[in-house]
């Protein structure tokens, strides 16, 4: 009878530890917590949805309880282009709305992890001006999410599609 209560305690064991070597870390949390490590901001992006939020003045924080308002674009195929290319220290994202000439371009530069500093950067003189945060929250080969925390007391979620 010991030998059998013996024998279970070691199978007890041998689980236990297989299951906690099964919950090391590994490239595979990345794709769980939403950033496919093969997948790149790199190309050309469009704007399916905005959903903003602003700023709660009484609580000194964004009110992410609801939405100030939410943008669909059902045909953003043809509206509203994002092209992020790589720089030295992060991203450059030159946008337009698709109707006209006009474009913008902003820069994310690194800060750490999937966290970005967000900068204006003008045309005319290539002069930035930091405007907030940039958080990559998920990418994959089709599909990115990023949440810009703006320094005009704005929160956008934009999900972008290719």
């Amino acid at each position: 009878m010991k030998t059998i209560r013996f024998i279970g305690i070691v199978l007890l064991v041998v689980l236990v530890s297989i299951g906690f070597s099964a919950c090391s870390s590994s490239s595979s949390d990345d794709v769980d917590n939403g950033v496919d490590p093969s997948a790149s901001i790199v190309g050309v992006w469009y704007v399916k949805s905005i959903i903003s939020y602003e700023w709660d003045a009484a609580s000194q924080k964004f009110d992410m309880s609801k939405a100030s308002s939410t943008k669909n674009y059902n045909d953003y195929e043809t509206k509203y282009t994002h092209t992020f290319t790589e720089i030295s220290n992060g991203y450059q994202d030159k946008y337009t709305d698709g109707y006209d000439d006009w474009y913008g371009i902003n820069e994310l530069v690194h800060q750490s992890g999937n966290t970005y500093q967000l900068y204006d950067v003008h045309k005319s003189n290539n002069k930035k001006d930091l405007v907030g945060k940039a958080y990559v929250k998920s990418v994959d080969k089709n599909r990115m999410v990023i949440e810009y925390e703006w320094t005009e007391n704005e929160y956008n979620i934009v999900t972008f599609m290719r």
